[in-house]
């Protein structure tokens, strides 16, 4: 099973982590930490901007 979660660095808390735990009871986990840039993603988009 995979799963790919996007949060705010605040709503890393224990809850987090124990749902985690639930969620993939006994297996070996690789966790990967990477920051992103949400305007980054904005300006990416291929729709034109309407004013």
């Amino acid at each position: 099973m995979n799963a790919h979660f996007v949060l705010d660095s605040n709503e890393l808390n224990y809850a987090f982590i124990d749902k985690l735990r639930e969620m993939f009871q006994n297996k070996r986990l690789e966790v990967s930490i990477s920051e992103t840039d949400d305007t980054e993603y904005l300006s990416s988009s291929k729709t034109p901007l309407r004013h």
